[in-house]
């Protein structure tokens, strides 16, 4: 059996934001226990000459904080088994208060007695309001997928300067260096501190210690996934038909879970951030939508109906599938039909980041280990330099053709110095190989020069 156990909230200024209950259970005759003596209304109990048991020993003899709020459990039931007792945290005991959680999961024996949270003396140092939405998070468990850059964030735990370090490059990766947030510390208190600063200087603040929190005003200039989202239904409610639109739901996850997981190694490998892919895709659809939207005034300015409209679209896809010949001339073909449509590039900057990213994507295929992705990737890098020899108006067969006589050349000449140095070329090792391809580079280059 267990007594009944008065979880109690001091608050979190001091003696004087004590509740009236608070100050009753503090005098009723209990055996107290008190989390913490840091904090400044446990001089109440001094004050009284009221006695009570303090926990932080277990800070110093456990490894971890999950061992001490469950040594404390423990205490507490084993103490409950014969009398009622109080348990005084610091705050409301509903916020960010492990120990209650855990106690409540072993027992429906207890009493709440609430307490003001840090929450309200923060937004009164910052003076916000958060109405429009508010996200807490515990700074010495933080993961920078749990910030929404679309609501306010308290992060609390920022007890000292290496959390400061983690999170200051975290959050800067997040909303970008110069971007403002407050540091608040002893928040309520005589002594209360507010600190206004860009991200990049968070860890030079001193004024850190078991009472420090972070407030992120949100920002609606950075996009998140629900901007995203919002941003492609309007693509598609404005400019498809969705009756047209097939769904294969099982490649649709697959694809979704591809994609996902090149988001995860790009972010490990610190190539992108997840918000920097986020500000690429809003870019991408913004420019979609205005292509659609200058196709279909185009195609309204000409008389078609939806229905001339639709069979065109259709007739135009069709023509694409149409085309024959050797892969080069017909990837040049397809390539060639849509840009005549105005499907291109501004500029060749344009085609060039194209194929650096198509080359990065290869790499990361060959990361994953995929024979299906490392092909389609592959694929995809030969279609965009087909695509760029177009946008310079060059004839891609033409162009490789010329290049590979230019390689059958070198390896004509790297025969004859071969056999001047009586080597067999299949016999010669990568190295050797290596050196001949690269003295006949030169042997050519010179000729050339000199024609």
């Amino acid at each position: 059996m267990i007594y009944l156990i008065n979880i109690v909230g001091l608050g979190a200024t001091d003696k004087y934001g004590l509740t009236l209950e608070a100050v009753e259970a503090v005098k009723n005759g209990n055996k107290n226990f008190i989390r913490t003596v840091f904090h400044e209304a446990v001089k109440y109990f001094e004050d009284e000459k009221i006695e009570f048991t303090s926990f932080d020993y277990l800070y110093e003899e456990k490894n971890s904080f999950e061992e001490v709020y469950t040594e404390i459990v423990e205490v507490l039931l084993n103490e409950a088994k014969d009398k009622d007792i109080n348990y005084f945290v610091p705050g409301n005991p509903l916020i960010a208060e492990s120990t209650v959680v855990k106690l409540m999961e072993k027992t429906q024996d207890y009493n709440i007695i609430m307490g003001m949270s840090f929450i309200e003396p923060v937004l009164r140092a910052v003076k916000r309001d958060p109405s429009k939405g508010l996200l807490l998070i515990d700074g010495d468990d933080f993961n920078p997928l749990d910030i929404d850059v679309k609501c306010d964030v308290i992060i609390t735990q920022v007890y000292n300067n290496r959390i400061a370090v983690y999170l200051k490059l975290a959050l800067s990766e997040i909303y970008g260096d110069e971007y403002k947030i407050y540091l608040i510390t002893d928040a309520g208190l005589r002594d209360e501190y507010v600190c206004y600063v860009p991200i990049y200087e968070l860890d030079r603040i001193e004024n850190i210690n078991h009472q420090s929190a972070i407030y992120i005003p949100k920002c609606n200039d950075i996009k998140n996934f629900r901007d995203i989202i919002l941003k492609a239904d309007e693509n598609i409610a404005d400019f498809k038909n969705k009756e047209d639109i097939e769904v294969d739901v099982d490649r649709l996850i697959t694809d979704a879970i591809d994609v996902i997981n090149r988001c995860i190694i790009l972010n490990d490998e610190g190539l992108y951030y997840f918000y920097e892919i986020l500000e690429q895709l809003d870019k991408k659809l913004t420019k979609n939508r205005e292509f659609l939207k200058n196709s279909v005034e185009k195609t309204n300015n000409i008389g078609y109906n939806d229905n001339s409209l639709r069979y065109n679209n259709r007739a135009f896809v069709n023509s694409l599938k149409n085309f024959s010949g050797s892969s080069i001339n017909r990837a040049a073909s397809v390539i060639d039909s849509v840009v005549s449509i105005g499907f291109v590039w501004d500029d060749v900057n344009g085609v060039l980041e194209k194929v650096a990213e198509e080359l990065n994507e290869l790499k990361l295929a060959l990361n994953s280990k995929n024979s299906r992705e490392i092909s389609e990737e592959v694929g995809d890098l030969i279609f965009t330099s087909v695509n760029l020899c177009r946008f310079l108006k060059e004839d891609p067969s033409q162009v490789l053709d010329s290049t590979t006589n230019k390689f059958i050349e070198r390896f004509s000449v790297m025969s004859k110095l071969a056999s001047e140095h009586n080597m067999d070329l299949k016999a010669l090792k990568l190295n050797e190989l290596e050196d001949l391809y690269n003295e006949a580079k030169e042997i050519l280059k010179t000729k050339n020069n000199l024609l």
